[in-house]
């Protein structure tokens, strides 16, 4: 692989988050919001670490690439088989970290990802991939004014 410019880093940044995009909210808030820190706490790392980690954010890109293709022909095929065109079942996006990959991690990327795990699951059942409703109504504060006077009164 040729040296890496901060073109490269840049245009995988914004793939990564146009690729984003079809995630549901909290889902979408979460990883962009984890894909910005990242970039910024390894803004000025040597050459070696800046390789590791733009390797790494490419291959989680390609693997989203294939699951946003996976959902839109999923979409597409349940909205050609059924009469009223919902989406009945919540599409599991993601997959589970192997063992080699656990190992690598240090002590702190356990506890963030232990912290990851703990903050999707008050959005999420982990059983069913199911929003849970009640923790995503206030996700975004009152949307109204008549909701702003109401909760100041």
């Amino acid at each position: 692989m040729s040296a890496l410019k901060r073109g490269d880093f840049l245009k995988l940044y914004r793939d990564i988050l146009r690729c984003h995009r079809i995630l549901q909210e909290p889902m979408k808030s979460m990883g962009d919001q984890y894909v910005k820190n990242e970039w910024r706490l390894h803004k000025k790392v040597d050459s070696k670490v800046a390789k590791i980690f733009y390797e790494q954010w490419n291959q989680y890109y390609s693997y989203m690439l294939i699951q946003r293709e996976q959902l839109l022909d999923s979409a597409m095929k349940i909205m050609n088989d059924t009469d009223d065109g919902k989406i009945n079942q919540s599409p599991i996006l993601g997959r589970e970290l192997d063992n080699d990959q656990l190992k690598k991690m240090n002590k702190e990327q356990k506890e963030q990802l232990e912290k990851l795990k703990v903050e999707t699951s008050t959005f999420f059942n982990p059983e069913t991939g199911d929003a849970n409703v009640d923790t995503l109504i206030d996700i975004n504060g009152p949307t109204s004014t008549t909701d702003k006077k109401d909760k100041s009164v």
